[in-house]
């Protein structure tokens, strides 16, 4: 679905972002909190309107790691 909206939806239509952060491990649970809290501040303003729905919007939101630690705490190779 979101490669194809990339060609077959108008940009005032859609939004299609990314984004690649370093993360200390000890944030992870703070970061994760509050996409969910995101994720339901979204929910409650779709769910505002009295008017019938328009359009279904799908939205996907991601947060795993890149990298992988050894045990010492550095990256592998």
């Amino acid at each position: 679905l979101g490669k194809s909206s990339i060609t077959e939806t108008s940009e005032e239509l859609r939004d299609i972002s990314s984004i690649c952060v370093g993360v200390p491990s000890s944030m992870v649970s703070k970061i994760k909190k509050e996409i969910s809290i995101f994720r339901k501040k979204i929910l409650s303003i779709s769910e505002e309107s009295k008017n019938p729905v328009g359009e279904i919007y799908h939205m996907n939101i991601q947060f795993f790691p890149s990298t992988t630690l050894t045990s010492r705490g550095k990256r592998k190779s």
